[in-house]
């Protein structure tokens, strides 16, 4: 009995250092680097301007992310985005009552974020679980479309250079070793901050110089933040 309990032990060490062989030249043979790229799609969004509403918006990004242990590494982006509202304003009013010239409008803005931080990772089954804090800046430039009864506005505007940040929660799905479905989701502006103002273009000045400096006000783009929280679904390769 003492004898088979000693077999039986010795079994038991050798199958756990085979194992442990095994799961290090794995991770020998895994790279820590992996590049990837994902399409986002908005689910919830704030605007810090009362009289627009987010009318269509969507992202696309490139990653990558390097571990330098299993849980902790660093992982950057550059994404593009493409943000349309609309809205409509009098220049005056009383009280409830709007008077005045009735304005709409609808305001296109390209932004391209490029952001790098930390990222934390938890192995699941057969992936990943991340939660990535990034942090840099963003482009933004906007081009409004203006009209009234009477009149239409076609205004650009400059772009504009700002500090930027976003928190990513993600899952990655390893059907093989070196290919991966990623799903998450993206809070854009987590932070508080505000944006530049953006100025008129010197070719929109030029068109329109009669145009009232309150329409072009109101017209701009806010110098807050645009909040988008976005879905997002990718494909990660690992190098």
């Amino acid at each position: 009995m003492h004898r088979m309990k000693h077999f039986l032990y010795a079994c038991g060490f050798l199958f756990m250092g085979i194992m442990t062989q095994a799961l290090n030249a794995q991770e020998a043979s895994t790279s820590p680097l992996t590049v990837g790229f994902d399409v986002g799609f908005v689910f919830d969004y704030h605007m810090p301007d009362s009289i627009s509403a987010a009318i269509d918006a969507h992202t696309v990004q490139i990653r990558s992310s390097y571990r330098f242990t299993r849980w902790l590494g660093v992982s950057a982006s550059l994404g593009y985005g493409n943000v349309s509202e609309t809205g409509d304003y009098f220049l005056t009013s009383f009280g409830v009552d709007r008077v005045g010239v009735p304005w709409t409008f609808v305001r296109k803005t390209h932004r391209i974020p490029a952001v790098i931080g930390p990222e934390l990772n938890l192995r699941i089954g057969q992936g990943d679980l991340s939660i990535a804090a990034q942090f840099g800046f963003i482009y933004n430039q906007s081009k409004t479309v203006l009209a009234n009864p009477s009149e239409d506005y076609v205004l650009r505007y400059r772009g504009t250079l700002d500090t930027y940040n976003s928190l990513a929660f993600s899952y990655t799905y390893w059907p093989q070793q070196r290919f991966g479905v990623r799903i998450g989701l993206r809070f854009q502006d987590w932070l508080s901050g505000s944006y530049s103002p953006a100025e008129l273009s010197i070719d929109s000045q030029r068109q329109y110089p009669a145009l009232e400096q309150s329409v072009i006000n109101r017209s701009r783009p806010g110098i807050n933040a645009l909040e988008l929280n976005l879905f997002q679904i990718g494909l990660t390769y690992r190098l």
